[in-house]
């Protein structure tokens, strides 16, 4: 099995929670402070280089599954390493990162959690 981090709409009780399939949820967990969580609207985008630790749940996928879900995922985003606070401190998981350049509608969500974002 594959464990991700997800922080948006792939999280639990969010819209795109279904297109992971049969995941096992695993429960919270927060990056280290390397990040900074955009808004774009409908969804969010982890971006690399910021102070920001993002909070976001880990979740349990078939690997077979991780082609369809970096399609889902579009162009924009890569499954990237991302390392974890305590209480996984020291733990690296993958998770969809943002790579294109940012819509000028972009806005940082300053509390890194796309569940509490005003």
């Amino acid at each position: 099995m594959s464990v991700l981090f997800v922080y948006g709409t792939l999280r639990p009780g969010q819209r795109a929670h279904d297109a992971l399939g049969a995941c096992r949820v695993l429960g919270p967990a927060r990056t280290q402070p390397h990040w900074t969580l955009m808004d774009l609207g409908p969804y969010p985008a982890l971006v690399a280089g910021g102070q920001s630790a993002v909070t976001g749940d880990l979740v349990e996928v078939d690997p077979k599954r991780l082609p369809a879900l970096d399609r889902y995922e579009g162009a924009s985003y890569s499954r990237r390493a991302v390392e974890l606070l305590p209480p996984h401190a020291g733990v690296v998981v993958e998770a969809w990162v943002w790579v294109a350049p940012l819509p000028a509608a972009a806005r940082p969500i300053e509390s890194g959690d796309w569940l509490v974002r005003p």
